[in-house]
């Protein structure tokens, strides 16, 4: 998993970090080992009322497309961020990096409502 920090698109300097799930918290507290200067952190990925997600299958080239997709579904439909962006990596790249043809990848955004009245 990935949580995008920047408030718009950048291809430079990115505000991020990635995330993996796990079952449940360490049962010990967790120092780190040489090599991760004990940047690691457990701690709960904040839920949201409401997301708009999309998921796309199919060649890793394709996942910019499926983002662009969501982001105007927002635009069109009054609807803006609440929170970061998030993507989730399925199945592909991240997973499995000799295989891009075959990806699946989840964009979300949690998000309010522009709308003044029912939907």
């Amino acid at each position: 998993m990935a949580i995008y920090y920047n408030p718009e698109f950048k291809e430079e300097n990115i505000d991020m970090e990635a995330a993996v799930n796990v079952a449940a918290p360490p049962t010990q507290e967790y120092s780190g080992s040489e090599d991760s200067e004990g940047k690691f952190e457990v701690r709960d990925l904040p839920g949201a009322d409401a997301v708009a997600s999309t998921v796309h299958r199919g060649q890793f080239e394709g996942v910019v497309d499926a983002i662009i997709a969501l982001y105007d579904w927002l635009g069109t439909n009054d609807y803006s961020a609440s929170s970061p962006y998030r993507e989730i990596h399925l199945l592909g790249r991240e997973i499995d990096p000799f295989d891009s043809d075959n990806v699946i990848h989840e964009a979300q955004l949690p998000v309010t409502s522009g709308r003044t009245g029912p939907g």
